[in-house]
């Protein structure tokens, strides 16, 4: 049987492999293979409007050098050293540094959560009713 494998959105010589997706429950999982020379340069994955993206990716095997998983606070680097990580692709900016020997096999487990803030529009009428309600009970905009 031949695995699937399809180069990774970044371009920059990584590989996916898709386990499962469900549209229904929102989520994914997949292998990615980092082959020698291959890395992910800095970005974040933008969720759809009123989700968050989330994700847990489980470094599987460690006869490779270089790969480094790098979480971003603004501009400094947060190098990852454990296997297992879990983070917020939509909000925090990560990489994955050159691979500089071997392969680097990662399971990938991600998902979405409905935001549980919603802001109302000033001109929406949900605002105006909110208005209206309170100007009434406390006489006050």
């Amino acid at each position: 049987m031949k695995l699937n494998w399809i180069s990774g959105r970044q371009g920059t010589g990584y590989y996916k492999l898709k386990i499962f997706e469900s549209k229904l429950l929102k989520m994914d999982c997949y292998i990615l293979k980092y082959p020698y020379d291959s890395k992910i340069k800095k970005h974040n994955d933008p969720a759809p409007e009123g989700y968050k993206h989330h994700r847990i990716n489980i470094t599987l095997n460690s006869n490779y050098r270089g790969g480094h998983f790098v979480l971003y606070n603004g501009n400094n680097r947060l190098i990852e050293g454990k296997r297992i990580k879990y983070f917020r692709p939509d909000i925090q900016f990560h990489s994955v540094d050159r691979i500089t020997s071997g392969r680097r096999y990662v399971l990938s487990i991600g998902w979405l959560s409905k935001t549980k803030q919603k802001i109302m529009k000033r001109n929406s009428k949900q605002f105006q009713n909110y208005r209206d309600w309170y100007k009434e009970n406390y006489g006050k905009n």
